[in-house]
């Protein structure tokens, strides 16, 4: 435009370019214009352009003070627990994600399983030794969770006596909730666990609880943690516990942990949110059809399996049995009467908490079809279940259907429309379990990026070594990826990887810099959130 206006002084050429746009009313003359006209042609253009700047700027500035106003109502209070959750998963679904991304005692654990790559010294990832692999500050896999659209975690290692505040904290910050369960240790190992007590866990298991009510800080000043939403009694007792008798089974173990639960409740002094409502209880059962693991050698069948889907196993009717389904109503008839079914005088009202503090779960990997024909319409028809949800807990159906079917099924389980008794499922898994063998490391949306790490643990009192190294993170399956964000509405995570993520180095006495992971210098303007630190020579993130 400065040759369309040669007369005017150099400063008013200088803002006829600056504001100059072109409108479609004000096409300029073919001749070359005097200087009045490009004067008049800069005052109105201006005066149009200015006009539109101001109000897109007003226009920002209010959306800010609403956002600012808006993000201080909803910011979460974390140094106590009153009041009510900003969101619960009970009305969005669950949207979840099996969390269990322990480290590998050694690198050569990724490309091949050994028995020493099972000597993981302890598995609870939401103590303050895994916190790089979660935190802002490490991997931050719980952010990269949320941006894929997740709203809940589901975790499985429970150390009662490590704090999980912070772990907590990081999901309240990324508007996640937990489904949180107790270790089979608590109920298997023949030094603490209730198997020592013939299966009546209500002691172990309400000691466990008081523990991690107090020093693992699921609760203070009575409340629990906005976080939690699910409390898992145990992943899978009908695999796990199996049948030794009509004494001393599955279904003793966890009735028995369920009435412990409540009565830790009832010691810390807990109490309700401020909208009336506490955690629910689960036990997450597998999909098996009506047969459990056997230890009464005079009822064992061959494959050391008995059938339990009869009066013998507080069955009524043979329509209350199928996959997954046998051992909720088995349950609901147990609750009904402990003392008549298996000898046991509970100190709680177990049916009244059933129907007011229970949430239904089972681990199914089959297509949702086969879900709702075989377990929804029996759990929706059944008169003692009536107003009861249901939640996956471990959801993966690959080996049935493609990619894209497992995500439309999904999205379906989670709006509620596959049912409206299921209220969502549990992505299994987040990362390859290195610590198992052959098919067990099929599952894994991510896998480690062997030799590349991103930090280390913290101890673990009592391990042998000082620290494990927490490896960057690589996509496995980049289409599944998509489809499971399209799913949960969100979108493909950027990792923070070895190879993706800048770090800020010394420089100086008194400087940083930054630099990718090859030592490439970036720059000064990707410093971010580099702080200065003491120059000792060794990067920082």
């Amino acid at each position: 435009h400065n040759s369309r206006c040669p007369t005017l002084p150099w400063a008013s050429r200088l803002k006829c370019q600056v504001c100059w746009f072109p409108l479609p009313f004000m096409s300029t003359p073919a001749e070359t214009p005097k200087a009045g006209w490009c004067q008049a042609q800069y005052c109105l253009r201006c005066a149009v352009r200015i006009g539109g700047c101001l109000l897109g700027i007003g226009g920002l500035a209010a959306l800010g003070v609403f956002l600012v106003i808006k993000g201080s109502e909803e910011t979460p209070d974390l140094t106590n627990y009153m009041g009510t959750p900003l969101y619960s998963l009970q009305a969005s679904g669950y949207k979840g994600m099996a969390y269990g991304p322990l480290y590998v005692p050694m690198q050569s654990c990724i490309e091949t399983y050994s028995p020493n790559c099972s000597n993981i010294h302890n598995d609870d990832i939401a103590a303050p030794w895994a916190r790089m692999m979660w935190s802002a500050e490490g991997r931050n896999d719980l952010r990269d969770l949320a941006v894929m659209g997740v709203n809940m975690v589901r975790t499985y290692g429970n150390d009662p006596g490590l704090s999980k505040k912070e772990f907590l904290d990081e999901l309240v910050t990324n508007k996640l909730k937990l489904i949180t369960g107790f270790s089979n240790v608590w109920y298997m190992d023949a030094a603490e666990g209730c198997i020592a007590q013939d299966f009546n866990c209500y002691s172990v298991i309400k000691d466990a609880f008081v523990t991690n009510l107090r020093d693992g800080e699921f609760g203070r000043g009575g409340n629990y943690h906005h976080a939690i939403e699910v409390i898992s009694l145990m992943n899978e007792p009908n695999l796990v516990i199996g049948w030794y008798s009509e004494s001393k089974n599955y279904m003793k173990a966890i009735v028995t942990a369920f009435d412990g639960v409540l009565d830790a409740e009832k010691k810390v002094g807990m109490k309700a949110w401020g909208d009336g409502t506490l955690p629910k209880f689960t036990a997450t059962w597998s999909y098996a059809d009506s047969t459990v693991p056997c230890h009464a050698p005079a009822k064992c069948t061959d494959s050391n399996q008995i059938g339990v889907c009869s009066s013998d196993f507080f069955i009524k009717d043979p329509v209350e049995c199928g996959p997954g389904f046998t051992f909720i109503t088995q349950m609901y008839h147990v609750l009904q009467d402990p003392q008549g079914t298996i000898g046991y005088s509970p100190k709680n009202d177990l049916a009244a908490a059933f129907d007011s503090r229970w949430i239904h779960s089972i681990n199914v990997f089959n297509k949702l079809s086969e879900i709702q024909e075989q377990f929804l319409v029996k759990f929706a028809s059944h008169p003692g279940l009536v107003g009861h949800k249901v939640y996956l807990g471990e959801y993966n159906p690959l080996n049935y259907v493609d990619v894209q079917a497992a995500a439309r099924d999904l999205r379906s389980i989670i709006d509620r429309s596959a049912h409206p008794a299921l209220v969502g499922a549990a992505w299994f898994q987040y990362q390859v379990a290195y610590n198992k063998r052959g098919s067990e490391r099929d599952w894994g949306l991510f896998e480690l990026e062997a030799g590349k790490t991103i930090g280390k643990t913290g101890y673990v009192e009592g391990d042998s070594i000082e620290s494990h190294d927490i490896n960057c993170l690589k996509i496995r399956n980049l289409e599944l990826t998509h489809a499971l964000a399209w799913a949960y509405d969100g979108w493909r995570p950027t990792l923070n990887t070895c190879d993706r993520r800048l770090r800020c180095v010394p420089a100086g006495s008194s400087q940083i810099a930054a630099e990718d992971d090859a030592g490439r210098d970036v720059g000064a303007s990707n410093l971010g959130t580099c702080k200065l630190r003491s120059a000792d020579g060794d990067r920082f993130r």
